[in-house]
């Protein structure tokens, strides 16, 4: 598959989307490491290779089923949306937290 943009021998072909379940941990700053846990990371999330550079290229969702410490949200939901760079395959990303419809009840 012919990679955009500038070539090498060396360059990695990328199918069109990269998309799945990324399961990982978030390790906070060493500044913070004291007081802040590893939080574990479990979202879908697709990386498109052939976007314009102004379109957003990252989207996906997660959420959080054992946030105790917020009083009526049982379960915080957030969005994943950013750019994918496939020349150099850095990724920009933004997390937004969404209002959760779920009642503690439940």
């Amino acid at each position: 598959m012919p990679k955009k943009g500038k070539e090498s021998e060396d360059a990695v072909a990328l199918p069109p989307h990269l998309s799945g379940l990324w399961i990982g941990e978030s390790v906070p700053h060493q500044d913070f490491a004291g007081d802040t846990p590893v939080n574990p990371i479990k979202w879908s999330m697709t990386l498109l290779r052939d976007t314009h550079p102004m379109e957003v290229s990252l989207f996906g969702a997660g959420f959080f089923d054992d946030c105790g410490d917020i009083p009526g949200q049982p379960v915080i939901f957030y969005t994943l949306r950013g750019k994918f760079d496939p020349e150099n395959m850095d990724v920009v990303m933004e997390k937004v937290y969404e209002t959760s419809l779920i009642s503690e009840d439940l």
